[in-house]
């Protein structure tokens, strides 16, 4: 073997204080990496939670828009007509809402009288943290325009806040305000 060969052949060798190196560091940025893909993954959750209630919101007020129901046949609970779509959201029910068609005309949420059209899950560990005073509201489109109104429990208010955010973690929140101009903002 020629001076050439073994020369090469030292230069391949890896000691095992480097090998162990090595590994500690490809350990170590795995372990970065799988904590924050978990932080990131919560935070898209949030994201597409908070815009999906402004989309449905939105699907509210085309289904008013319309004037007729989004799945046929769609009747009233109790004997009455379709006045108009909307959401109904309650922090007493922190993981779902209501998308509903109203029946008795009075402009809120009833489950007595009007007819349910979709109740949607939020994904996840996301929840209702708060919506607007006292606990819940509903926000309804009545056609032809569509008319908004914000109903709040204590009667009409001219704008509505919800607050979703990651279960156990209030500071990791998204904001949507819904105003009675047809304004849907996400903060």
């Amino acid at each position: 073997m020629g001076v050439s060969q073994k020369k090469a052949q030292g230069c391949l060798g890896f000691t095992i204080p480097e090998l162990l190196i090595s590994v500690f560091i490809i350990v170590l940025m795995t372990g970065i990496s799988v904590i924050g893909w978990s932080s990131g993954e919560t935070a898209l959750a949030l994201g597409r939670a908070a815009h999906k209630l402004a989309q449905d919101v939105r699907k509210a007020t085309e289904l008013a828009q319309r004037a007729q129901p989004l799945v046929l046949p769609l009747e009233c609970v109790s004997p009455g007509k379709i006045k108009g779509y909307g959401v109904h959201v309650s922090s007493g029910v922190p993981t779902s809402y209501i998308i509903y068609a109203e029946c008795n005309d009075n402009s809120a949420y009833n489950s007595e009288a009007d007819t349910i059209v979709q109740t949607v899950a939020l994904e996840g560990k996301i929840r209702i943290a708060s919506a607007t005073t006292p606990s819940s509201f509903s926000v309804l489109f009545v056609p032809p325009v569509p008319t908004i109104t914000i109903w709040s429990g204590t009667g009409n208010v001219d704008q509505a806040t919800i607050t979703l955010s990651v279960a156990g973690d209030t500071s990791r929140s998204k904001t949507i305000m819904i105003t009675t101009k047809g304004i849907i903002d996400i903060d």
